[in-house]
């Protein structure tokens, strides 16, 4: 509850800010301007190296002991770089949980790496579950993650492209033989558990792949990989199965 009064309290600055615009529902979204400066700051997040990110979030006075890095999706850091140019707050913090913020209290919508609402898409939603993949729902997430040694997890959305790169690339990793048959592929369709994937594995953009092991996630990849990193990390996830 805390958590989400302190998402609240940056609505009104944020939409100051020219970040944020209202409809005649009241519902959120982005305005045009933010939204492009968003997109090319997730280009900027894509290419920083570990090191770099850690100086990034201690700018913004994030305690790197208490939020691992491996726990902070790209997207964020977009976010934050991007409202660091947008706009002007108090605190270096406040763009640390102004970035994370804009994933709890925008409506779905349909911009790029945003969740869909369940009720916006009517078309069929298993196109997106790789083959040799199964397709999960909510209340399976925790078990397959918690009742194995290991576990890989692909988060997924329709009107991806980065989604299909990804798709693609496992499925060919799965022909192949590259992932070893007793390590479990499961995939979710990030519109039906939105708030479980947020709050339960931070998890609110698309593609998301979370590489599980002792019943909780130990990596993360968001977006698309390029196929050696893809690899390395099932790489490590194998080596833990055996």
């Amino acid at each position: 509850m805390a958590e989400n009064s302190t998402y609240a309290s940056f609505v009104g600055r944020l939409a100051e800010a020219n970040v944020f615009v209202s409809d005649a529902e009241s519902q959120l979204s982005l305005t045009a301007e933010f939204a492009e400066l968003r997109t090319q700051y997730a280009d900027v997040a894509d290419t920083l190296t570990r090191s770099e990110r850690r100086t990034k979030l201690e700018e913004w006075n994030v305690d790197g002991a208490a939020c691992a890095l491996e726990s902070i999706d790209t997207q964020v850091l977009a976010n934050g770089m991007a409202l660091e140019e947008q706009c002007s707050l108090e605190r270096p913090s406040d763009y640390f949980l102004a970035a994370r913020a804009l994933g709890k209290i925008l409506q779905p919508s349909t911009e790029s790496g945003s969740w869909l609402s369940d009720k916006q898409v009517e078309t069929e939603i298993d196109n997106g579950v790789p083959e040799g993949f199964i397709a999960l729902s909510p209340d399976e997430i925790m078990s397959v993650i918690e009742e194995n040694d290991v576990a890989i997890i692909y988060c997924w959305r329709q009107d991806c492209s980065p989604c299909d790169v990804m798709r693609e690339q496992f499925e060919k990793l799965v022909s192949q033989d590259a992932i070893p048959v007793d390590v479990p592929l499961g995939a979710i369709y990030g519109p039906e558990a939105t708030d479980l994937l947020s709050e339960q594995y931070d998890v609110s953009v698309a593609p998301t792949t979370l590489f599980c092991s002792n019943g909780s996630v130990e990596s993360r990849i968001v977006g698309s990989a390029n196929p050696e990193a893809l690899r390395a990390e099932i790489g490590i996830v194998a080596e833990q199965s055996d």
